[in-house]
């Protein structure tokens, strides 16, 4: 399965009640989660986490969650599951399938 923000932006949007945004920053893009008109959630996808990409997509999803006042924010991966904590804020990795079964329960 091909991990990209396109592909899981539409799968989530015809599942989930919730509406998904695309979200242009100056360090990276991803997608917002809005909830009865206010951002609840934001989410980077990257198909793994290593040296060449981490910095970029953990500052993206920081600049997401600082502009709409988030305390945590996600970054979708193909395997990867882990957890950090930058300027005060939890930032979650998560594998792909793990997070389709947790979104599918909240449904």
């Amino acid at each position: 399965m091909r991990l990209d923000n396109s592909r899981i932006f539409r799968y989530n949007r015809i599942k989930d009640r919730n509406q998904k945004f695309l979200f242009f920053g100056k360090k990276e893009y991803g997608f917002v989660v809005v909830q009865k008109r206010k951002v609840s959630g934001a989410v980077q996808v990257a198909k793994v986490l290593d040296r060449n990409n981490e910095k970029r997509e953990l500052l993206g999803l920081l600049e997401a969650m600082n502009k709409y006042g988030l305390k945590s924010g996600t970054i979708i991966t193909e395997d990867q599951e882990n957890e950090k904590r930058m300027e005060g804020k939890i930032v979650k990795m998560t594998p792909l399938w793990k997070w389709l079964l947790e979104d599918n329960r909240k449904n």
